[in-house]
């Protein structure tokens, strides 16, 4: 089946950005950025669960099954060290990692928008390590986190649909 581009975007705005993102574009994502929640000023809980879904599937993909703590730490540890973030923190990310496996984790200390950027960081390095860089590697992960966020309840902004 033949489908054209613009069927194989992303869905939404938070879908096309961490695209973007996972695909080391930049000056993409940068620009999607005025375009999500809506275009509207603020937070909303709708587009981080695209990205916390990702982060999720990803991860589980990257990391052997039953979230084994040297696992984890290795993992954390290359993604600080290798993956160009020095200045992280090695025990948050490890709480942002097993919250993504479904380990009951205190993640309260950690404020929306960098828990947004660390799950995004956590997505990209566990794409780097499946050698996931390329837009038909990505887009299934991304359209797949959207599905699941909508699943849950979600509203993420749908591309195209800015308020005015």
């Amino acid at each position: 089946m033949n489908e054209g581009l613009e069927s194989r975007l992303p869905a939404t705005w938070i879908g096309r950005w961490l695209l973007a993102s996972l695909l080391g574009r930049t000056e993409q994502a940068a620009a999607f950025v005025p375009r999500l929640n809506g275009g509207a000023r603020g937070w909303n809980l709708d587009e981080p669960a695209v990205v916390e879904a990702v982060c999720t599937l990803v991860s589980s993909e990257a990391l052997p099954p039953g979230g084994n703590d040297g696992a984890v730490t290795a993992f954390v540890y290359a993604l600080i060290s290798r993956g160009g973030n020095p200045g992280l923190d090695q025990a948050v990310l490890e709480r942002v990692v097993l919250d993504a496996r479904g380990h009951t984790v205190d993640l309260g200390s950690v404020n929306a928008a960098e828990l947004l950027q660390l799950r995004t960081y956590v997505a990209a390095w566990a794409c780097r390590v499946l050698g996931y860089n390329s837009h038909e590697q990505v887009v299934p992960l991304v359209l797949a986190g959207e599905r699941r966020a909508f699943e849950q309840g979600f509203h993420p902004s749908m591309a195209g649909l800015e308020r005015e």
